[in-house]
């Protein structure tokens, strides 16, 4: 019977994961949407560890899987601790970029494994796996990889790196080689346009005594 109990503690970690996302998007219930996210995550990791076999046998390897998950949360928590909160975009990035990596990783792994199966076996690979069981490797790889490839540029970027600097530098020098710079177009044009500011002042009109629709054509003629 404990192999029916994995598909529960996957619903209902997956459950969890979708109350989290909806409790990030407020900034009150953010912090409780994300320990809600991170127990389900717990449960689907132990659940996975201790009730998951194949062909009757269960995963095994538990010293490396504990000694990696212990370094793994020592070294979240340490970062987690001396991080400032103008520095959490490059955290954020940082972290999303691992998620992707490790996705693209367990892919290639699952595939290796998969084609040393097709190797002893001698047949085709339909044989081996289903066809969505390829499907799943080859979307886990290509959106793990474009996660990691973004979410480590946008880190570059928001940690003013100097390969950062240099692309943002190749960036511009594109822009002043477009074809209108080349054709001669000036980079300014000599034509000014009235400025329009809007004062604090005058968006609250009933402090002011004064009439809003006298504002707004006010401020078009500043």
């Amino acid at each position: 019977m404990p192999i029916s109990i994995l598909p529960v503690c996957y619903l209902i970690a997956s459950v969890t994961f979708i109350i989290g996302l909806k409790m990030l998007s407020k900034p009150s219930t953010a912090r409780t949407g994300n320990l809600i996210a991170a127990a389900g995550m717990i449960v689907a990791i132990f659940a996975t560890i201790f009730l998951y076999k194949y062909n009757g046998k269960s995963l095994g390897n538990y010293k490396w899987i504990f000694s990696a998950m212990i370094i793994g949360c020592i070294i979240g928590v340490l970062v987690a601790k001396k991080v400032k909160m103008t520095a959490m975009p490059e955290l954020v990035s940082f972290f999303n970029g691992m998620g992707g990596a490790c996705a693209a990783l367990i892919s290639m792994v699952e595939f290796d494994y998969l084609y040393r199966e097709y190797r002893t076996v001698g047949s085709l690979f339909s044989d081996v796996a289903p066809l969505g069981h390829y499907l799943a490797i080859i979307a886990g790889t290509i959106i793990g990889s474009i996660s990691f490839i973004g979410s480590m540029i946008a880190w570059g970027k928001l940690t003013s790196s100097p390969q950062a600097a240099a692309g943002s530098a190749a960036l511009s020098s594109s822009r002043a080689s477009r074809p209108w710079r080349r054709l001669g177009a000036p980079k300014s044009w000599p034509i000014s346009f009235p400025r329009v500011r809007v004062a604090s002042s005058q968006m609250l009109p009933a402090e002011r005594g004064t009439p809003g629709r006298w504002n707004c054509r006010r401020a078009r003629t500043l």
